[in-house]
């Protein structure tokens, strides 16, 4: 409900953070993105697509290749901006040989930045043993300026 997410940011400082159990509960999460926070709507209807598209394939890259116990998600506001964050204790992978390959794998992860650098937003990924792997978007409320 409205309310609990409102009293969720609250308590977290202005981040949402959605733990799930397993993959499904992850994957219906994200389908309240837009829902669960404010500035999330502000975005407008292309913006918050791309944003549950970007979760959709990060979470599913978690279920397919991590092996993962733990999957975050956050979303918080940011300097003129929307940031979420999706982050697993899972299997770790080495982003600039998976970005540079020229195979299928890649393809999930170069579609995320397509998708956030088509408006005007940016992608961080982090991976590391141990610690698992961070996807990051921003994207912008406006439109930026050149």
């Amino acid at each position: 409900s409205d309310g609990a997410f409102a009293e969720t940011k609250e308590a977290l400082g202005g981040y949402y953070l959605l733990e799930a159990a397993d993959l499904d509960e992850a994957i219906a999460m994200a389908k309240e993105i837009p829902a669960a926070f404010g500035g999330v709507e502000a975005l407008g209807a292309v913006k918050r697509t791309v944003l549950f598209r970007v979760a959709q394939e990060a979470l599913t890259n978690v279920a397919r290749h991590a092996h993962a116990t733990v999957v975050k998600l956050s979303i918080s506001e940011v300097a003129g901006a929307v940031r979420m964050e999706i982050s697993d204790n899972g299997k770790s992978f080495h982003v600039r040989n998976t970005l540079l390959a020229k195979n299928n794998k890649r393809l999930g992860l170069v579609g995320m930045r397509e998708r956030i650098e088509m408006v005007g937003g940016s992608l961080a990924i982090e991976s590391a043993p141990g610690t698992g792997t961070t996807v990051r978007a921003e994207i912008p409320f406006t439109e930026s300026k050149a």
